[in-house]
């Protein structure tokens, strides 16, 4: 699986690829910081954070946390 992330003008900056993430499923949703340089990406049960690395130029993985039972399906019950 990968993520791909575009500059503001459409153009593709960089592709991160998770295939080797044990944990990594299709992520559903993504957030950014106000200043741009920290992602966080959900998925079925997990919440990646990704950082950018200005001295690099690229976008890196930062840290992976776990959320059991987050789409369990008996909310409210």
């Amino acid at each position: 699986m990968q993520v791909t992330l575009y500059d503001n003008q459409g153009s593709m900056l960089q592709q991160i690829d998770f295939s080797n993430a044990a944990d990594a499923r299709d992520f559903t949703s993504a957030a950014f910081n106000p200043g741009g340089d920290v992602a966080v990406l959900g998925g079925f049960n997990c919440l990646t954070t990704c950082t950018f690395n200005a001295q690099a130029g690229l976008w890196e993985m930062a840290a992976t946390k776990k959320v059991h039972q987050h789409c369990s399906g008996n909310e409210g019950k």
